[in-house]
């Protein structure tokens, strides 16, 4: 199945998001509710007589909490709202993006439900999952059953604020992917880089590789976040022992391909640890070339702080792609 991109989500009468199988409902609709306008933005765009058995909701009880901001809260009310009118039952998931536990076990009894199930059609906007929630599930929901058709809906921004996130608290293995080391190898870390570089940066101090492989997202989601993507990893990139490959961050399927071909270059000679830090579909892409390798190791780093009042604005695009 073809992805696709769609021009302004705001503007998108003629096609809107149908069922996966035309008669009968999706098993699932799962959507994370994020700080960001346009965590609302792919299940406004479901067609009025799209449906799904259920219908669910992360969310991480950090930002939930945070008396601060009301932008999580109101958008999981909205979010609520939304899903009534096209999902038999909807439910929330209240997670933690900072204790890796408690977010795979809220995860994992959530999803449970579908269990029973000998096939399931899930579509699922990742637009405002944290990246290891998302790995997670997709983990959780392929383990649940051996025929899944997966619809992905991702929505890119217009612009990101000047900064998306501060410090590091920790970097750690995504569960599900510790990765087996071999002790005669050296240490190789591939970064599908974004604009987080102090994040990135953090990550190859903490973890210290022999070697650095930056990914740049090329082609983008939109032409201007090329050229910024470039020039926040030019430290890295002049760095030692570094070197530039590329993946396409607005493909599941090319991100896939590049990673499996980064994985084939380097595998014989390093033991390979991924960290994705570009778009949801360049993350699933991450995920798709991993999953069934187990010498390959995915990290997760933790900063201190993310920009709440501006991490995003506007809605440039709504992506629909196919695991």
């Amino acid at each position: 199945m073809n992805e696709k991109k769609i021009s302004s989500t705001r503007c998108v009468k003629e096609d809107t998001i149908s069922r996966i199988d035309e008669g009968e409902p999706d098993d699932l609709y799962f959507v994370s509710a994020g700080f960001e306008d346009r965590a609302l933005s792919a299940t406004e765009s479901l067609d009025p007589g799209y449906e799904a058995e259920l219908g669910l909701i992360y969310v991480n009880k950090e930002y939930f909490n945070k008396s601060e901001d009301c932008r999580t809260r109101r958008n999981l009310k909205e979010l609520e709202e939304l899903m009534e009118e096209h999902c038999d039952e909807v439910d929330v998931i209240m997670g933690s993006w900072l204790e890796a536990d408690e977010q795979l076990f809220s995860l994992r009894q959530g999803l449970q439900i579908l269990d029973k199930k000998d096939s399931l059609n899930i579509t699922i906007d990742v637009t405002t999952f944290n990246r290891e929630a998302l790995l997670v599930s997709f983990n959780i929901l392929y383990s649940i059953c051996d025929e899944i058709n997966t619809r992905v809906l991702y929505v890119s921004p217009q612009k990101h604020g000047n900064w998306l996130s501060k410090g590091h608290q920790s970097v750690r293995n995504v569960i599900g992917f510790a990765g087996i080391q071999n002790s005669s190898k050296p240490t190789l870390l591939a970064i599908l880089s974004g604009f987080e570089e102090n994040r990135a940066m953090n990550t190859i101090d903490e973890i210290e590789p022999a070697k650095v492989c930056v990914g740049v997202g090329d082609p983008p989601t939109k032409e201007s976040f090329l050229h910024k993507n470039k020039q926040r990893q030019e430290l890295i990139l002049n760095r030692q022992d570094t070197d530039e490959f590329h993946f396409p961050a607005d493909s599941i399927q090319g991100s896939y391909e590049a990673v499996s071909q980064l994985i084939s270059d380097y595998s014989n000679e390093y033991n390979i640890i991924m960290s994705p830090m570009s778009t949801k579909l360049s993350t699933l892409g991450m995920w798709k070339a991993v999953q069934n390798l187990e010498e390959v190791q995915v990290a997760y780093t933790i900063p201190s702080e993310y920009n709440l009042e501006n991490y995003s604005t506007g809605i440039d695009s709504m992506y629909i792609g196919w695991i």
